[in-house]
């Protein structure tokens, strides 16, 4: 096999813990594969708070309009925000290689200096236009008549099931994925949207954090010196809701478990001097840690999901149509694990908790999907 220099391309890195991982994930699997490879560093744009309300009134209008998401501004500071974070960003200036920092609209000659002769797009929701802040890019747009270079996407998603793209951002989309080399998809949806909308089949891969094997995010907690949670129910809900926490009590009542978490608090209005440290993002590590040391994980999460299956702990996922089904369907349906989806908290039947998972099934099921998934990106780079 011949050694490439490749560049990786996924939505800025910010605190998501897993979208750092996916990124950290599809650049260790490329560094085993015997290439190098760096991320391009997309700086995420800062407005102005003006500006941010204005967006914020365009998006309720959308979301009455087409039902798209809706987000609160954020109106922390620059620097709050780099203290809140500094946890995570040690993590990415320690384990990820970047380029130098360039805006969502970056040009080819940003990167000329690199000489990429690969770009790999994804994973993670990078053709989902609420969170790309210039979707073409994220189809190469940059790459337009750049010769002697490969593209493709690995493990792209859209987020949803249904098409966001305007009919401006399809055509030109339709366009530009007609010069990929190769095309891969997270989800089934994904893969049917390709067709539909852009005339492109789409290999259906898994995502990179599952191409890692496990003992790798072990070693990462081993190098972090960390303790044993206070607790064996792990909880990472990203959505918190009246809801979500009377759930969270009655499964932690009927295992006769403790429940713990490592997220800080979310109300970032509310942030000030006196109370900075309770927004805080732990680290990274941390957020592993939970998974190997849970005897049992209930999250809202893609990734949260994606975890609990490769460190094999009993789970139960619970749905939000907003953030997007397709993701949770796509993975659970792929290792026989649909009926851990939970739709309706209340409604769950808590006996059910007691129901085992075929792990020998799931990881036999891992092996497969993984041989088949690197297959496709030592193929394509």
């Amino acid at each position: 096999m011949i050694k490439k220099n490749i560049a990786t391309l996924t939505l800025p890195l910010t605190n998501n813990y897993g979208g750092i991982l996916q990124a950290f994930a599809l650049q260790e699997t490329l560094l085993q594969l015997g290439h190098e490879t760096m991320l391009i560093n997309i700086k995420s744009p800062t407005h102005s708070n003006l500006k941010k309300r204005l967006e914020h009134m365009k998006q309720r209008v959308r979301n009455i309009i087409k039902n798209t998401p809706v987000f609160e501004p954020d109106f922390t500071s620059e620097s709050d925000k780099t203290y809140i974070n500094r946890h995570v960003q040690q993590f990415i200036d320690k384990y990820i290689a970047t380029t130098k920092e360039v805006s969502p609209y970056f040009k080819f000659d940003d990167l000329n200096q690199y000489k990429f002769e690969s770009f790999v797009v994804g994973s993670d929701q990078v053709w989902r236009p609420d969170y790309s802040f210039y979707l073409a890019n994220y189809f190469f747009e940059f790459l337009e008549n750049v010769p002697a270079v490969k593209k493709l996407s690995y493990a792209a998603s859209f987020g949803v099931e249904n098409w966001k793209l305007t009919e401006d951002e399809t055509s030109k989309c339709k366009q530009l994925i007609k010069s990929f080399d190769a095309v891969s998809v997270r989800e089934v949806a994904a893969a049917s949207l390709c067709e539909k909308h852009l005339a492109t089949n789409a290999t259906m891969v898994l995502d990179p954090t599952l191409l890692v094997p496990k003992e790798t995010y072990c070693e990462l907690v081993e190098k972090a010196s960390l303790d044993k949670p206070k607790g064996n129910l792990f909880c990472y809900i990203l959505d918190r809701s009246e809801e979500n926490e009377a759930f969270e009590k009655d499964v932690a009542k009927s295992l006769n478990a403790q429940a713990f978490g490592v997220m800080p608090r979310k109300d970032l209005k509310n942030l000030a001097q006196h109370n900075v440290e309770e927004f805080v993002f732990p680290p990274i590590e941390e957020w592993l840690n939970g998974f190997i040391h849970a005897d049992f994980v209930i999250t809202d999460s893609f990734h949260g999901t994606v975890f609990a299956i490769l460190f094999n702990k009993p789970f139960l996922s619970i749905g939000n149509t907003k953030r997007g089904l397709s993701r949770f369907s796509s993975l659970l349906d792929n290792f026989k694990l649909n009926e851990r989806l939970i739709l309706e908290p209340k409604k769950f039947e808590v006996q059910k908790l007691t129901d085992e998972i075929n792990w020998e099934y799931v990881n036999n099921r891992l092996v497969q999907e993984r041989e088949r998934s690197l297959a496709f990106l030592s193929d394509n780079v």
